[in-house]
């Protein structure tokens, strides 16, 4: 692993924490802008759309998905399985999404 990805890859590990600890909306810009620097990663993807369900964004969740099936699409990629397990969980509105203390469930 390389300096870029280690640093990308701790981001992203900062993130996931930052979301067991319910900092959800507080989130948002930071995922967001994540997700612009670095539009192939997924995880973050699924950080940001985790953040803006647990904020009662469930809608703007669902268009972020659609954002990145999109950009995925336009390179011949679709998304992982792991990425449409969070869709279904998010459709299906699963209790395992809510944030419920430091050991909540993140995708």
């Amino acid at each position: 692993m390389d300096e870029h990805e280690r640093w990308v890859s701790d981001q992203e590990d900062e993130i996931e924490r930052k979301l067991r600890l319910g900092q959800n909306m507080e989130l948002f810009p930071e995922v967001l802008d994540a997700v612009e620097t670095e539009p192939f990663r997924e995880r973050r993807w699924r950080q940001l759309m985790l953040a803006l369900y647990r904020s009662g964004r469930t809608l703007e969740s669902l268009r972020q998905f659609q954002r990145l099936r999109t950009l995925l699409g336009e390179v011949g990629r679709h998304p992982s399985a792991e990425t449409e397990e969070l869709v279904r969980a998010i459709l299906q509105q699963r209790s395992e999404l809510d944030w419920t203390g430091p050991e909540s469930i993140a995708y």
